[in-house]
């Protein structure tokens, strides 16, 4: 790579860990940063108790998960928008 960047995979939180402490490897001092987009996934949760409970508020709950965003999906029927009990990670 032109960068000079290594991708680094781990298996487990506790690697993670110790590579987001590390400042020098060898003589060389390092940066470590998780990558922008590798390191996440996205989901859909279908729930009809969530309907009339607000994406900031499911956001502010599921936080000590890592989601990071939440977005309610919408459908449109004959000219009005509706909202659905489905929701997705954005």
């Amino acid at each position: 790579m032109r960068s000079w960047d290594l991708f680094l995979e781990v298996t487990s939180a506790k690697q993670s860990t110790a590579l987001m402490n590390l400042r020098k490897m060898a003589h060389f001092d390092i940066t470590v940063v998780p990558h922008n987009s590798l390191n996440f996934s996205r989901g859909i949760i279908s729930a009809a108790d969530l309907l009339n409970v607000t994406t900031g508020e499911i956001l502010e709950n599921m936080q000590d998960q890592k989601v990071c965003g939440v977005r309610r999906i919408t459908i449109r029927r004959d000219e009005q928008v509706l909202i659905t009990k489905h929701l997705f990670d954005a």
